[in-house]
């Protein structure tokens, strides 16, 4: 079975880890970080299939 990859980017730990929680339950191989620099870096590391984007990130 094929999984898909998710890159979790959300400021607010609580939610990221509870986003994460229930993204592995259903079988999706997650990335999480809590800020845009971090993710950019995993962009150019790694293909995501899909990104849960905090569009409030602070600077």
């Amino acid at each position: 079975m094929l999984k898909l990859k998710v890159l979790i980017v959300e400021d607010d730990l609580e939610i990221q880890d509870l986003v994460n929680y229930f993204l592995k339950k259903e079988g999706f191989k997650t990335e999480k970080t809590d800020n845009g620099l971090e993710a950019l870096r995993l962009l150019k590391k790694d293909k995501f299939d899909f990104i849960i984007l905090d569009l409030m990130l602070p600077l």
